[in-house]
């Protein structure tokens, strides 16, 4: 965007009013402060409990991240930005927050995508090896680099210029282009490629696993007297993945479109000198305010969604819970084939068991989960579902 100084600023210093300055700073205040309690929780829980080490919390962990990047690198400068005429934080930060912020949304839709493509191989296309550790891993680092290419040129054409109002002159930190076609076909290329099409792609993963989940038979019912039904309990654990994954999802598409839109308006809208001076002084303020709450509701699906991640929670803060002797009750549910099938009675080359785990540790807290183990070619995969 490119910062227009306008004569509807009401004073030297400041682009609001006093009114105005209090209510973003609060409001600011508030979203940072919960997105850095809450996020850290998830980093804590996830890093201290090795048994969370799967590929769906590998993939959380990085969300989590790019959320607490958001909170240092983007919140805090932001509303000072916002609030004052002149940049406080010199060149050199007007082009890392730049970065820092493409770099933290970027991460994040693109995240929230490879665990749509990873829930939609696991259910959909079970007989279909998936993700190990360390491919996520792999799968991650794509992430921040292709967030990175992506958002370059945004820090790049960042930085201060000096603008002379009122025969003062200010250095004003904003996106100065070398032409108003170059800016407008970025803002565009932005909007598809970290927003729309990331939503797309979502949107149908998910409408497939939904169709395979709610549209498959029932324990007990035949499926063309060849499928045996996967196990209630491993279901029940999926549908909790794949509800807290959509609501994510929902939550980022709405958090983030009022500052996309805002800067479609100001790039394609032809705006009238005051109304461009309304956008930048209340409009914008609203609108980053709305996106970074994302990082804070985030962490709050975390715990909504997961029952078992609000008990890790309280048995990783216990003092000393972590060095009482837990002890670990099992009852297998279910042992087939990965393809949760046996065709002509005999399994297919991948065996699975499917176990349902009571955890309980010495303070008298139950950790309940299912754990699915795979073999394959000797080699065994396990993962934790919370």
């Amino acid at each position: 965007m490119e910062v227009n100084i306008s004569e509807s600023w009401p004073g030297l210093m400041y682009k609001q009013t006093q009114p105005a300055i209090a209510l973003f700073s609060v409001g600011y205040s508030v979203v940072f402060a919960g997105t850095v309690i809450g996020n850290l929780i998830v980093v804590v829980v996830i890093g201290r409990n090795r048994h969370l080490w799967g590929v769906t919390n590998t993939f959380i962990f990085n969300l989590a991240l790019s959320d607490l990047l958001i909170a240092f690198f983007c919140i805090p400068f932001t509303l000072v930005n916002h609030i004052f005429i002149e940049n406080v934080f010199g060149d050199a930060m007007c082009r890392v927050k730049a970065l820092a912020q493409g770099l933290s949304v970027g991460a994040s839709v693109f995240t929230l995508t490879s665990i749509a493509a990873d829930r939609y191989v696991v259910i959909v296309h079970p007989h279909r090896e998936r993700l190990t550790n360390n491919q996520a891993l792999w799968v991650i680092f794509g992430v921040w680099i292709a967030s990175a290419a992506i958002m370059t040129p945004q820090a790049v054409v960042s930085h201060e210029k000096e603008f002379l109002f009122e025969n003062q002159t200010f250095d004003i930190c904003g996106e100065f282009w070398p032409s108003e076609g170059s800016r407008q076909g970025y803002t565009a290329a932005l909007f598809v490629l970290c927003y729309v099409a990331p939503l797309v792609a979502i949107s149908l993963l998910y409408s497939k696993i939904a169709a395979k989940v709610w549209f498959k038979p029932r324990p007990g019912e035949a499926d063309g007297g060849n499928r045996n039904p996967v196990p209630v309990g491993v279901s029940a654990c999926r549908m909790r993945v794949i509800r807290m994954t959509i609501t994510l999802v929902v939550v980022f598409a709405t958090t983030w479109m009022p500052l996309y839109i805002s800067t479609l308006l100001e790039d394609f809208g032809n705006l009238s000198p005051q109304q461009q001076a309304n956008l930048h002084h209340y409009v914008y303020p609203t609108a980053h305010l709305i996106a970074y709450a994302n990082s804070f509701i985030n962490p709050l699906v975390y715990g909504l969604f997961t029952t078992n991640f609000r008990q890790h929670f309280k048995q990783t803060f216990r003092t000393g819970s972590s060095s009482r002797p837990m002890s670990l009750a099992m009852t297998k549910l279910r042992r087939g084939n990965a393809h949760g099938d046996v065709q002509n009675g005999t399994a297919n080359s991948t065996p699975m068991t499917s176990l349902k785990v009571n955890v309980i540790n010495g303070n008298g807290n139950r950790i309940k989960g299912v754990v699915t183990t795979v073999v394959r070619n000797s080699n065994i995969v396990q993962e934790t579902t919370l």
